[in-house]
């Protein structure tokens, strides 16, 4: 019970986390604003992602595909953003 809410906890901040700036890295690249318009828009946009998917990780009741769904984001987002910024 202790671990499971210990797990779920650290899927919620630390993971989630990563998850959320992920996203804003590649809402950056794609948005065709300049960088600094780009980078406060994607801030503010983050923070609604962020509080969704904490409340995502706390109401449904298997934390393990949680886990495994944002984990395969965050890898297929960190593949998509290194192939955007190796693109010339």
């Amino acid at each position: 019970m202790l671990l499971s809410l210990f797990f779920r906890i650290f899927t919620a901040s630390i993971v989630s986390y990563i998850f959320v700036n992920s996203i804003a890295i590649a809402f950056v690249m794609i948005f065709p604003q300049m960088i600094n318009e780009a980078i406060l828009s994607v801030t503010l946009l983050s923070f609604p992602f962020y509080v969704l998917i904490i409340m995502w990780t706390f109401s449904d009741s298997n934390i393990k595909r949680i886990f495994f769904i944002q984990a395969g984001l965050i890898v297929m987002l960190i593949i998509f953003n290194f192939l955007m910024v190796s693109y010339p």
